[in-house]
């Protein structure tokens, strides 16, 4: 995933490529707007920064045959988390055969869908900010701001309050920095 374009054409960008594609096979490398999946929505009132959405992720890949990726918009206000997941395609059989001259090729074929929205944090300026999202989907902001690390983490009720985690007594910013991203767990 990579974010590209200028101006009001920018947008992320998702490149699916299957590793047993043969030279023949068109859908070897599947390219798609980020875009093209969200919902219809209604447009930012104010411009989102550019920091906070030019970093599209994979949040857990833990599945075998699912992947799952993070992203804002600035079509809609709103960060989503779309899940691709991948069904085997049975294998084309034409015409009657002997069955031990059959030849299955299988493949799997990307079906998308974006499962949660989460609207931008209010209290909180994404800004130069980082997201995470772990394995329990629930998504992490973090930016470092002077001597302190501000943060924060998403629920089903919504964003926490704005958090602080103060660097200093002996706590380093590179052992701040992972004790923050933990959260996304």
């Amino acid at each position: 995933m990579w974010w590209e374009g200028s101006g009001q054409t920018q947008h992320g960008s998702y490149a699916l490529l299957r590793l047993t594609a043969t030279a023949e096979d068109s859908d070897g490398l599947t390219l798609h707007n980020l875009d093209s999946f969200i919902p219809s929505g209604t447009a930012c009132e104010t411009e989102p920064p550019e920091a906070a959405i030019q970093h599209p992720l994979f949040a857990d890949n833990s599945g075998v045959q699912r992947a799952l990726v993070f992203f804002g918009s600035r079509q809609v206000c709103l960060f989503h988390l779309m899940e691709v997941s991948f069904v085997l395609e049975p294998p084309e059989i034409s015409g009657p055969t002997e069955p031990s001259m059959i030849l299955q090729r299988r493949r799997h074929v990307p079906v998308f869908g974006v499962r949660r929205d989460f609207k931008a944090p209010e209290q909180f300026d994404m800004q130069d900010a980082r997201m995470l999202l772990g394995g329990n989907l629930q998504p992490v902001a973090y930016k470092v701001q002077g001597e302190q690390i501000l943060f924060v983490t998403a629920t089903d009720a919504g964003w926490s309050p704005l958090r602080m985690l103060p660097v200093r007594n002996g706590l380093t910013l590179d052992q701040a920095i992972p004790l923050v991203e933990n959260l996304a767990r």
